[in-house]
């Protein structure tokens, strides 16, 4: 069960993914995230429910999930729909898979931490994936999002997000309530995001809003999965399985991708290598 929550995270993940791609035709990114935390906040809600989380422990928890969340699901993911605009789904993903290695190497710096031989090969195959992901969008510029402008917005959410990763293990958070923990950080992001979006400009009953909501569900329900996956199987095998995300928004943004993601062959290649090092990462 454990392995099949892992493969359904990275499917969901992938499928939110090209979502997110189709709603940036309308809507600009801040517009999207302020949808998905919208959506997202009630769908995490009900999975807490259904599986039977217990309340976070104690009040400091649920200030630290906030400050985290804040950096992590408003700058992280406002980032990243930024880069999903300028450079297509396949390409983001790509870029954004070297968030497990970078957090390795931050705890390295930061948190004194052994380099593996293995975490420095990784680093190599990903930035290498990356690199073609860059030099080649997979889909053309939406919002205005210029290439230059994707890229270094990918950049910066990898670094965001690797930085969450080893600022939630140098912490310790309670590992009894991960799910609760998302919801909020969830809401630590949803002030940001209701600050900046320009409600006039979301494309009020048109298709692309209910798509972002659609993708606000998708990524909360991916989140639930993906937690719920690491409480059944050993995290190595869990991270490999998270890891094929970019390879499955590859493949499905080529059957439903349209005229604004065509990926290629350097695509999967790339997102193969990006699943690549982190197995072996974690071997």
């Amino acid at each position: 069960m454990g392995y099949a929550l892992a493969y359904t995270a990275s499917l969901l993940f992938a499928v939110s993914d090209v979502l997110v791609r189709k709603a940036s035709r309308d809507i600009s990114p801040v517009g999207i995230l302020f949808l998905s935390l919208t959506s997202g906040i009630p769908s995490l809600a009900v999975a807490a429910l259904l599986l039977g989380e217990p309340p976070l422990p104690g009040v400091e928890y649920l200030i630290l999930y906030c400050i985290i969340g804040a950096g992590h699901f408003y700058f992280g993911r406002l980032f990243f729909y930024t880069a999903v605009a300028g450079l297509g789904a396949s390409s983001a993903a790509i870029i954004v898979s070297a968030t497990p290695m970078l957090s390795s190497l931050l705890a390295v710096l930061l948190l004194g931490e052994a380099l593996r031989p293995q975490v420095l090969a990784a680093l190599i195959l990903v930035t290498t994936a990356a690199y073609i992901a860059a030099r080649n969008p997979s889909g053309r510029p939406l919002q205005n999002v210029s290439r230059t402008r994707a890229v270094l917005a990918a950049a910066a959410a990898t670094m965001i997000f690797a930085s969450t990763t080893v600022a939630v293990r140098w912490i310790g958070f309670h590992a009894d309530s991960p799910i609760t923990g998302v919801i909020a950080s969830y809401t630590g992001a949803y002030p940001l995001a209701l600050a900046t979006v320009e409600l006039r400009r979301v494309s009020w009953g048109r298709p692309a809003l209910y798509t972002a909501l659609a993708a606000g569900v998708v990524v909360a329900f991916a989140q639930a999965s993906r937690y719920s996956s690491l409480e059944l199987i050993p995290v190595p095998e869990a991270s490999v399985l998270f890891g094929l995300f970019p390879v499955n928004t590859a493949l499905i943004s080529a059957v439903v991708g349209g005229e604004d993601e065509k990926p290629s062959k350097k695509h999967v290649s790339a997102a193969l290598m990006s699943v690549a090092a982190v197995a072996l990462m974690f071997s």
